[in-house]
């Protein structure tokens, strides 16, 4: 009998040993699972299903939108991507080398074309051809009234490059708002004949989701046209500056010149007439009085 107590003692500290660790594990475990950055297998399984609940739900909205949204969307990549190219053309044709351009005109003022032409050279900007090719022409003796058009005449194709594709980034701005007010207009239609066709057996919970997908695509349209307005307005900022250097480097080019011109004709009749005295006083003086 004391041999069978001391065996059933025994089995039971082992037994009470047994669930003690077995806590202790689970005890270990939580706390482990409750350190920061460390999540339970059940939770990624739901956080996975959440994400993909979202994606799921974004596309089964554009999808609610109808055929609408889609040409919006394709409106909202073409805009993405005149955008895009816009900056890459702008950084490519120097747009921020105003400065450097206007210190090539002063010096082509003070020191003469040929000073001018080698101050030109490492300058990126659309005004550098226009100045360019008034100072060759002077170089090689062309009239100023063929320089002056010339140079109008590059300074206008340069412009007009520089505005290339922003009246259709300005189209899409003014026309994907319609678009989405359209596809609202026609979802409320919709609607209506469903109410219609309802009767007194009306379910709001049907309501209800036809008029927030008449409205989506007011809102995707409003997403597509604000970006577009945006861009549209400092992309044109640049370009209207671009064309102010130009024009502004240009009129001071010739209106140097007509003001040498100008200077050197006041004096040359003093030259000529001897300090200002005419010919004939002159002789008159030298011959003396008449008898």
């Amino acid at each position: 009998m004391p041999a069978a107590d001391a065996a059933g003692t025994n089995g039971t500290t082992t037994a009470d040993g047994a669930a003690s660790g077995a806590i202790d594990g689970t005890v270990a475990a939580d706390a482990i699972t409750a350190l920061p950055g460390m999540t339970q297998p059940g939770d990624t399984v739901a956080t996975t299903e959440a994400d993909g609940g979202t994606g799921s739900s974004t596309l089964d909205l554009l999808i609610a939108g109808g055929p609408i949204v889609g040409v919006l969307g394709v409106l909202s990549v073409i805009a993405t991507a005149i955008i895009l190219l816009k900056i890459w053309h702008f950084l490519s044709a120097g747009l921020g080398n105003g400065r450097k351009l206007a210190r090539a005109v002063d010096r082509a003022v003070r020191e003469g074309p040929e000073a001018g032409r080698a101050a030109l050279d490492g300058v990126t900007h659309p005004g550098t051809d226009v100045i360019r090719t008034v100072l060759d022409g002077r170089l090689h003796g062309v009239p100023e009234p063929a320089l002056r058009e010339e140079a109008e005449r590059i300074g206008l194709e340069r412009v007009e490059s520089l505005r290339s594709h922003l009246r259709a980034l300005e189209l899409m701005g003014g026309i994907a708002p319609l678009l989405g007010l359209l596809g609202t207009v026609l979802g409320m239609i919709t609607v209506f004949q469903t109410l219609e066709t309802a009767g007194s057996a009306v379910d709001p919970s049907q309501l209800s989701g036809g008029i927030w997908e008449a409205l989506l695509t007011t809102a995707v349209g409003l997403i597509v046209a604000i970006p577009c307005v945006v861009a549209h307005a400092w992309l044109d900022r640049r370009v209207e500056r671009a064309a102010h250097v130009i024009e502004d480097s240009a009129t001071r080019l010739f209106v140097s010149r007509d003001m040498i011109r100008q200077a050197g004709d006041v004096r040359r009749p003093a030259a000529i007439h001897g300090g200002g005295m005419a010919p004939d006083l002159r002789t008159a003086r030298a011959a003396g009085p008449s008898a």
